[in-house]
C-alpha cells in the first residue's frame, strides 16, 4: 500500500466572503496518488466528549478553504481523535459543499442582523462561559469534578 504524502502542515487560510473574514489553521492536508487531498484535524478528546456536528463542520470549513486556497480537489475529511485513538471519516461531495455554503451564508446573515440566539447543548459543557451565560448549566450540568 501506498501512503498519502504530507502537502501541508498547519496551513493558515483566511477568506472573506459577504462582509465577514474567515481564518484558521488547517492541521495536516495528505496528498494521495490520485491527486486528491485529505484534510486531516486532531483533536485531543475522546469520541465521548467531542461534539461531531461541530467537528464535521470545522472539517468542512476546512475543506473549503482549502480548494479555494490551493485550487487542489479535496476529496476526503478525516478527524483523529487522539485520546481514544478513534478516526472519524466525513465524505466531502457536492452535498457537503453545498451544506457549508449555506452554512456560512446563514452565518453571515446572523452577524449582519444581529441575530445572535444561544444554541444550549452538550457543547456547553466545554463553554470557558458557562458559568456566566443563563443557558450553559441548565442545557449541560457542570461535570462532577467541576461542581
Amino acid at each position: 500500500a501506498t501512503f498519502p504524502r504530507i502537502r501541508q502542515v498547519e496551513l493558515s487560510f483566511s477568506f472573506e466572503l459577504g462582509s465577514c473574514l474567515f481564518n484558521g489553521q488547517i492541521d495536516l492536508i495528505r496528498a494521495h496518488q490520485d491527486g486528491t487531498l485529505e484534510i486531516v484535524d486532531f483533536k485531543t478528546r475522546a469520541h465521548g466528549g467531542l461534539e461531531l456536528t461541530n467537528a464535521r463542520l470545522q472539517v468542512e470549513l476546512y475543506a473549503f478553504a482549502c480548494e479555494n486556497l490551493l485550487d487542489d480537489e479535496v476529496r476526503r475529511l478525516t478527524v483523529h481523535l487522539l485520546a481514544d485513538g478513534e478516526t472519524l471519516d466525513f465524505p466531502w461531495d457536492p452535498q457537503a459543499r453545498q451544506h457549508v455554503r449555506d452554512t456560512l451564508d446563514e452565518v453571515i446573515t446572523g452577524i449582519a442582523e444581529r441575530q445572535f440566539a444561544p444554541k444550549p447543548g452538550p457543547h456547553c459543557r466545554a463553554c470557558d462561559f458557562r458559568r456566566l451565560c443563563p443557558y450553559g448549566d441548565r442545557a449541560a450540568p457542570a461535570r462532577p469534578a467541576e461542581a
